[in-house]
Parts: structure tokens; C-alpha cells; sequence
């Protein structure tokens, strides 16, 4: 029984670094997606530069086991903290009781899990995902190279543009920034930043991260919603599909009159 104290502290280790890390991605998730607002050929370029990297299924794989990592030790972490009720290796401040906010982050944290998910299917397993599906579901996309892709940027409009998957969307980027607002400090005071002044910026910056991404974030879904331009961008795939297609029906057409 005397190793589980320190069991428990390379749990919160563990939590707090893959935490870290997954600001890390945040920040770059987020750094990608505003090439949204600058239309859709460049977004498409990075996304298919992105997912046609072969580096990216081990991308995938480490960004799977840092998310299980964070959330199996988080939970540990909890129910360890639920069951025990003792005081902590880390230094409390005995003045500042326990918030609203570290008390909802299991439920944030459900929350942000169930979003994920949805938010894999919906994108990354969504329509277009194989040859085929980018043909017969107008998820093509042609470059000015000439190179057909898929049009994530067609699959982001027409989600985002439908006011029930924003609305979620939204909410669950407010659990996000909820989370972030004590998860980085926490994060911070794990790895052993306990001085009075560090640890008031490390404050500061919770916050400020978690208006940054619940801001940041929300702003897409909100941007097509109010600009509302799927129209254009369903109008101009259908004109280059009706093209290819009559394309390859005026050869078949003229071989019959030949026949004939």
C-alpha cells in the first residue's frame, strides 16, 4: 500500500503532461483551420497535404495514446482524489476552496470525449472518405493542378451550416474552454511550479488560453452559419461534375452515330 501515493502522483504526472501536449495540438488544429476563412482551394490544399503525408497514421497512433493516456489517468486521478479525501502531495492554497469549475471537469471532460468522436466521424470518416464516395457524393475537389482531392472544405460548410451540429459544436468548445481554464494550471502546479508569483501567471494564462480556443474555435462554425456560402461552393463542384460527365458522354454518343 505505500507505493500508491506515489502511484498516484505519476498519474497526475502523466495527466498533466499529455495535457500539455494536447495544447500543443490544439494550437496547431487551430492554427490550420483558419486557412477557413481564406476560402476553399487553400484549405484543401493543406488538408490534403496534410492527410497524404505518410507520416500521418503515426501522427494518428501518438495522438491516440496521448488523449488515452489523459483520459484513463484523469479518471484514475479522480476517483483516486473522490475516494480518498486527503491532502495531496501538491500545495494547496487554503484560501481558494474548490471552484465550480474543477468540480465540473469530469463532466467537461465527458463532454470533450463524446465530441471527439462525433467530430471524427463526421470529418475524418465522413462522406468522401474513400475514391469512390468523392465521386458519387460531390466530395471532389480539383485543384488548379488539375489533381483531384477531397473537399473538406465543402464538408465543413455543409456541417457547419447546419444550426443543430453548430450549436453542439459550440457547446462543446465552452466544456473545452471550461476545462482549459483550470486544466493548465493544474498542469503547471503538477510539474512543480508551486512559486506564489508563477503560479498566479500560470492563472492568467489558463484563462486567457480557454477564451482563445472557445472564442477561436466557435468562430467557425458561427462564420458559416451567418455567411451561409454553400450555395456557391455545391453550385461550382456540381458544374465541374456535369462537365466531366459530358465529357465522357459526347465520345459514346458520336461512336453510335458512327455505328449507325
Amino acid at each position: 500500500m505505500s507505493l500508491t501515493p506515489n502511484t498516484n502522483i505519476a498519474k497526475k504526472i502523466l495527466t498533466a503532461v499529455s495535457g500539455l501536449l494536447i495544447f500543443g495540438f490544439l494550437t496547431g488544429h487551430f492554427l490550420g483551420n483558419l486557412l477557413l476563412f481564406v476560402g476553399a482551394e487553400p484549405f484543401n490544399i493543406y488538408a490534403h497535404q496534410l492527410t497524404s503525408n505518410p507520416l500521418i497514421y503515426l501522427a494518428e497512433l501518438i495522438l491516440v495514446i496521448i488523449f488515452g493516456s489523459h483520459i484513463v489517468t484523469g479518471i484514475q486521478v479522480t476517483l483516486a482524489s473522490r475516494g480518498a479525501r486527503k491532502k495531496g502531495y501538491e500545495v494547496r492554497n487554503e484560501r481558494t476552496p474548490k471552484s465550480w469549475i474543477v468540480k465540473s471537469m469530469p463532466y467537461t471532460g465527458t463532454i470533450i470525449f463524446l465530441f471527439i468522436i462525433f467530430h471524427i466521424i463526421s470529418f475524418k470518416f465522413g462522406p468522401g472518405f474513400d475514391e469512390s464516395a468523392r465521386i458519387n457524393e460531390g466530395m471532389l475537389y480539383l485543384t488548379m493542378e488539375g489533381e483531384p482531392i477531397r473537399d473538406l472544405y465543402k464538408l465543413v460548410v455543409v456541417r457547419f451550416t447546419n444550426p443543430a451540429y453548430s450549436i453542439f459544436y459550440v457547446i462543446a468548445m465552452i466544456s473545452m474552454g471550461i476545462h482549459i481554464a483550470h486544466a493548465f494550471q493544474s498542469a503547471i502546479r503538477t510539474l512543480g511550479v508551486t512559486n506564489k508569483t508563477y503560479y498566479q501567471l500560470a492563472q492568467k494564462a489558463s484563462i486567457a488560453l480557454a477564451v482563445v480556443f472557445t472564442v477561436g474555435f466557435s468562430s467557425f462554425p458561427l462564420y458559416f452559419m451567418v455567411s451561409q456560402p454553400e450555395l456557391a461552393v455545391i453550385e461550382e463542384v456540381e458544374t465541374v461534375e456535369s462537365e466531366v460527365i459530358e465529357m465522357n458522354e459526347v465520345p459514346a454518343s458520336i461512336e453510335e452515330l458512327d455505328v449507325k
